[in-house]
């Protein structure tokens, strides 16, 4: 029998590459938000057999990894800093979306607050595409696009 590894990564949700790029880290600091906040990290497998297990487990058995803060989608980036290509690109567009809106600081705080719990529900897997499984967290620029573009519009 196999060895299975339960090696993780801790996951931002809003990823520390935002805090590099002066618009955005002005708008999230403005609207509370910090890279280090709680809440704003998650720990994700790496191991895609360990992801497989727990998304094809009970529902109790989900509920106890969530409630012990880890996700049931697999963490495929290895880089700091933001190696989940797919939804960063998405978060970037998204916050330039928010950030150019002409809303008011509050509307564009309770913009923010949504969209990090869906980023939030997207790591945690809780965002299902039409197979009926986690939509992944992309971690390299060839799978980039098949995350959240069409999940969250």
């Amino acid at each position: 029998m196999g060895r299975i590894v339960y090696q993780f990564e801790v996951e931002h949700i809003f990823a520390q590459s935002l805090w590099n790029d002066t618009t955005f880290r002005t708008l999230l600091n403005n609207a509370g938000f910090s890279k280090e906040m709680r809440g704003n990290k998650i720990a994700l497998y790496q191991n895609s057999e360990v992801v497989e297990a727990l998304q094809n487990a009970s529902d109790e058995f989900k509920a106890s990894t969530l409630e012990g803060g880890f996700g049931l989608n697999r963490h495929e980036g290895a880089a700091s800093g933001g190696s989940q290509y797919g939804k960063n690109t998405f978060l970037r567009a998204q916050l330039t979306m928010i950030n150019d809106s002409g809303a008011s600081d509050e509307a564009k705080k309770y913009a923010l607050l949504h969209l990090h719990e869906w980023t939030t529900r997207l790591a945690r897997g809780e965002i299902l595409g039409s197979d009926g499984k986690p939509i992944p967290v992309m971690g390299n620029t060839d799978l980039g696009h098949t995350c959240c573009y069409a999940a969250h519009q």
